[in-house]
């Protein structure tokens, strides 16, 4: 009984939208999905559209991060030993960098890779994801056609 009425209820809302007797009468209840009529299948394909593009986003942002973690780590190591040996080897550095310095000249190097390598990363999946998704609507229209 209560879905009969609410298919009713949506017919005639639809009767009136297409008639143009609701142009100005605004709408009290808001549908829920399930609720909405069949034509509203182009926004399912525009939803799995914005839902693939976050996917490939996310993909792209994870590679870019595991990336720059690496380079980081790699940054960090290849600072830490020449700053390392030249505090204990070199005079001038003894005097004039304590712990902090140290601290910061590896730290810097490592934050620098990480987000080059990321930045570089993430837009190269970008391009090339987008070069895809281009070429294969290309093979599709091109099928489509006789």
């Amino acid at each position: 009984m209560a879905e009969d009425l609410r298919d009713w209820w949506t017919r005639k809302q639809v009767e009136l939208e297409e008639t143009g007797h609701r142009k100005f009468v605004k709408k009290v209840f808001i549908p829920s999905p399930a609720e909405l009529p069949a034509a509203a299948s182009a926004l399912d394909v525009k939803r799995d559209l914005n839902k693939e593009r976050q996917e490939r986003a996310h993909m792209c942002t994870q590679e870019g991060v595991r990336a720059g973690l690496k380079a980081g780590a790699i940054a960090g190591v290849v600072t830490a030993i020449p700053v390392l040996v030249g505090v204990r080897v070199v005079p001038w550095a003894q005097k004039h960098l304590n712990y902090t310095a140290q601290a910061l000249l590896i730290s810097a190097a490592s934050i620098a890779a990480y987000f080059i390598v990321s930045d570089q990363t993430i837009l190269e999946c970008a391009r090339s994801s987008s070069y895809k998704v281009i070429e294969a609507d290309r093979l599709k229209s091109s099928e489509q056609r006789p």
